[in-house]
């Protein structure tokens, strides 16, 4: 029973913690989009 449980924590904060990668990932794309904008203004 005990091993049930450990597995299905594991796989708990799997999910979550490739949901917060994901969700981290897409913040990065637009900082970097901005980023891009702010030097084609400078340009």
């Amino acid at each position: 029973m005990l091993v049930l449980v450990l597995v299905l924590v594991l796989v708990l904060v799997l999910v979550l913690g490739l949901g917060q990668e994901q969700e981290q990932e897409q913040e990065q794309e637009q900082e970097q989009e901005q980023e891009q904008e702010q030097v084609s203004v400078r340009a």
